[in-house]
């Protein structure tokens, strides 16, 4: 049976979800807090019903079906989002993109895409999440998790005679608790986004309010309370209150959630109820299209969507989420009461979806991303292919080592930019002049590194977000094996833009393809001229060889290569461009 007063509740949730990935609110995420608080009402109301009407049942036969049913209400829209997007894929990503890409398909579809972002990006805020499309799946696996381990408690207190209701509730606050416990006192930022121990008081609050309205109507407070509660969660959804954490923000929803769920019908008198009733009622399926349409968009045009790509993105999810509703969620559980032939029919069909879109997905995973010939990357998918644009930055590790030889001595301390720099310099006319011994950032103050600082002739610094202090440190520690501040370069950041889909994309309409510029991040083109300024000649400035003036630079080379495979690190191509137009020999 569906609420009224809840399903407004999705519909306020999920519009939030949706402009908060536009980038319009910014703390619109917390939507997804209120689904998992009505998550845990439905799902313990759910259970109440089925294990109190089948006494005669097995507890585990009854847990079977709960989470059969669940995983075939969620999984057929989950792999309609997974094969569009692997198809979309195919033609405007690269192979970094379309790997990852093929990594959180399988991970969706094993509703496990919470864990796979915990251990990978780690940081749901990051700019990267933008151009993933499925990245929002992480709800979907936390969701499944939810439904796996909650009628376990069911299980539990099934064979009590008396007080089982009260059993309950009794279990779910100390769990409750415990949760609280790991979400207030665990410092990792990851672990309480993306895990169920730090999300599963926020199920079982709703868990509770359905124990305790068991068998009677959820009517607790009166309409000037609610409508004052409601405000208070719009505001937390909307408006940028930034003097309150993240935490307080978090438990402040999902208290008005439960205030608002035990308020009973309180929106009839709004006009609109129909509009967010029926948004609410599609919140499913609105979830899973949204962020498709949106980081798809953004795959091929920029970050900042326009207001003629909001209106088109709009309308593509409103259509693609209203046809899901009707002939999938609406559908499919009409089709299961035809007969067990149509029923077994239909799960054949979603069992071999599932099987032959993972085991594509596989195949893409094993062959990096290399589904067909990139000639602008020089890749051939009849090559066998390991990774080899990671691989050719990453061969800078081996140089991570005392000199050895009498020429001279080029010390570079950085990141992965360092080790495009190192790759640049082996590429260049002067590579048999010199000998690279790179140090990984973080490890030059390491005494056993002290050598290479005493016999350097130069000492580059190339790391991506390096600081004043990090080059005075250096600095320093020069002076201190007699080396003059002359004697220490600084190298510049670089960038490419948002992402490599972008400019590739553009291939199917762009006349110029490959006279192409993109536009760099904000910050890099400013934090460039900062430090060109303080360090004069000893500044090799990276972005002027690529500038197109305007904020812009070039992503192929004369020969129509990409100078990049990632927007950030280089390709070979894009390390002989640095390599032919810099004069290395001006440090010899």
């Amino acid at each position: 049976m569906r609420l009224a007063h809840i399903d407004v509740l999705k519909g306020i949730a999920i519009i939030a979800i949706v402009f908060y990935h536009y980038g319009y609110l910014h703390y619109g995420y917390l939507g997804v807090d209120v689904f998992l608080v009505i998550s845990g009402y439905f799902t313990t109301k759910s259970l109440l019903r089925t294990y109190n009407s089948s006494n005669c049942v097995s507890g585990f036969a009854l847990y079977k079906n709960f989470v059969w049913n669940r995983i075939i209400r969620l999984l057929p829209i989950l792999l309609l989002a997974c094969y569009l997007s692997m198809v979309i894929g195919y033609f405007i990503m690269l192979p970094y993109e379309y790997n990852s890409l093929s990594e959180s398909v399988i991970a969706t579809n094993f509703f496990s895409n919470n864990i796979l972002s915990a251990i990978t990006l780690r940081n749901y805020w990051s700019e990267l999440n933008d151009f993933k499309p499925l990245m929002h799946t992480w709800y979907a696996g936390l969701l499944m998790q939810f439904y796996i381990i909650y009628p376990l408690v069911f299980i539990v207190t099934k064979k009590l005679k008396t007080h089982r209701l009260r059993s309950l509730i009794l279990l779910n606050l100390t769990l409750s608790f415990i949760s609280l416990l790991f979400f207030i006192g665990v410092e990792d930022n990851t672990f309480d986004f993306y895990y169920i121990p730090s999300r599963f008081f926020e199920f079982s609050f709703g868990g509770v309010l359905a124990l305790i309205s068991y068998k009677t109507d959820v009517d607790v407070f009166n309409n000037t309370t609610a409508f004052v509660v409601l405000a208070v969660l719009t505001a937390m959804l909307v408006i940028n209150l930034d003097y309150l954490s993240g935490k307080i923000k978090l438990l402040i929803v999902v208290l008005c959630t439960v205030i608002l769920i035990a308020s009973g019908n309180i929106f009839q008198r709004i006009k609109v109820q129909s509009f967010f009733c029926q948004i609410g009622v599609a919140s499913f399926s609105i979830y899973v299209w949204h962020q498709v349409v949106i980081a798809f968009y953004r795959c091929v045009e920029s970050r900042f969507i326009s207001i003629t790509g909001f209106c088109v993105t709009l309308l593509l999810i409103s259509l693609m989420s209203w046809m899901t509703y009707l002939y999938v969620e609406k559908k499919l559980p009409k089709i299961f009461q035809y007969g067990s032939k149509i029923r077994l029919s239909v799960y054949a069909f979603i069992a071999i979806a599932f099987v032959v879109i993972n085991v594509f997905s596989i195949c893409v995973y094993t062959n990096k991303g290399v589904m067909h010939d990139f000639p602008e990357l020089n890749i051939k998918q009849e090559q066998q292919q390991d990774g080899s644009d990671y691989n050719y930055v990453d061969r800078v590790f081996k140089l991570d080592k005392d000199f050895e030889t009498d020429r001279l001595h080029w010390l570079i301390i950085g990141n992965s930019f360092g080790r495009d720099l190192a790759n640049v310099i082996l590429e260049s006319n002067i590579a048999d002049n010199v000998e690279l011994s790179y140090v990984y950032v973080n490890e030059y103050k390491d005494s056993k590194k002290e050598m290479r600082f005493k016999s350097a002739d130069k000492i580059f610094i190339s790391s991506l977000s390096f600081t004043d202090d990090m080059v005075r440190d250096i600095e320093i520690l020069a002076y201190y094996y007699g080396k003059p501040k002359e004697d220490i370069i600084i190298v510049g950041e670089k960038n490419f833009g948002e992402i490599m889909s972008q400019p590739y994309s553009h291939r199917f309409w762009e006349s110029d393809y490959y006279n192409q510029s993109v536009q760099m991040i904000d910050g890099y083109l400013e934090r460039n001229n900062k430090y060109k300024s303080m360090y004069g000649e000893r500044f090799v400035d990276m972005i002027s060889v690529i500038s197109k003036g305007n904020n812009k630079v070039r992503v192929f080379d004369e020969n129509n290569k990409f100078l990049s495979f990632d927007s950030v690190h280089l390709t070979r191509s894009g390390a002989i461009y640095y390599a032919t137009h810099i004069d290395w020999s001006q440090y010899l």
